[in-house]
């Protein structure tokens, strides 16, 4: 399945059950796990917040989904190939939650 697929298959889920953006939710109250070979760091330094600042803009809820894109472009962790993406997706959500600014 290619990514556009798959992107598309988890928007449908999110929206009809709202279970992905609960789970990406309930996943940023996890601690990152210690001495563990397979907890990547960079899922708990911005990755799981990456996944949930997309999911709430799915069902109109630009004002969180721009607060996690801030949270994500201030902590410093977000590789430069990202950066562009992240910035693009926090000005649409400001614009929707302030369009006339």
């Amino acid at each position: 399945m290619d990514d556009q697929a798959s992107a598309a298959g988890v928007k449908h889920w999110s929206a009809t059950q709202g279970g992905y953006y609960t789970f990406v939710k309930r996943g940023l109250e996890w601690p990152q796990p210690g001495g563990t070979l397979l907890a990547e760091p960079w899922i708990y330094q911005y990755g799981l917040l990456d996944k949930y600042a997309v999911t709430p803009s799915w069902t109109g809820q630009y004002a969180e989904s721009h607060e996690a894109c801030m949270k994500i472009l201030a902590s410093g962790h977000l590789p430069q190939d990202q950066l562009a993406r992240v910035t693009d997706n926090a000005r649409l959500c400001f614009r929707m939650v302030y369009p006339k600014r």
